[in-house]
């Protein structure tokens, strides 16, 4: 799996991505949004790397021929991080964000995508934790955490979507000791 940022020209794959089954944690509400919508969005994302060399990650998957001198795989999934509205001053945290095509990845990739992920994270940033609201009975994200090393932490309202998140929590420690 390679992880890049997300350019203009990668509006297809981004629609695709908001329109299509997925794999998702609750915080996207871009399910209904228009073509010009989801552009405005993709804009935003490709300025937020420009402006904060952070942002949203397209996650393109490896073929067997790599070594080609073809064009890149079409991205299908997106990973990212962001301050997280769920955290307290005494627990601060980031929180990890995906939506993965059902179709073209499903939950292999995605734990792929975010493994690696989560190696730069914790790698470049001094974070204590990284938590992921799931929507209570998403099956396929709560698996995705559980392969992680997430633990449940508690129940809440996800303020994104305004409907009941289990938070999963994985500390520094806990992805160091991983196994």
């Amino acid at each position: 799996m390679v992880l890049r940022p997300w350019t203009l020209n990668d509006l297809e794959a981004w629609t695709k991505l908001h329109t299509g089954p997925t794999i998702a944690t609750p915080v996207h509400d871009q399910d209904d949004w228009s073509q010009s919508e989801l552009a405005e969005d993709l804009a935003r994302s490709v300025l937020r790397w420009a402006s904060t060399d952070a942002g949203p990650f397209a996650c393109e998957p490896l073929h067997p021929d790599e070594l080609s001198e073809g064009p890149p795989a079409e991205p299908i999934g997106s990973i990212e991080f962001i301050e997280s509205a769920l955290a307290s001053e005494s627990a601060p945290a980031q929180e990890i964000k995906w939506r993965f095509s059902f179709d073209d990845g499903g939950t292999d990739q995605l734990v792929e995508a975010a493994t690696a992920a989560l190696t730069w994270v914790f790698e470049h940033h001094d974070l204590g934790r990284v938590i992921a609201p799931v929507a209570v009975g998403n099956r396929q994200s709560i698996a995705v955490a559980e392969k992680l090393g997430m633990v449940p932490g508690y129940r809440t309202i996800s303020p994104e979507r305004t409907r009941w998140a289990d938070v999963f929590e994985l500390t520094a420690e806990g992805w160091e000791n991983r196994t």
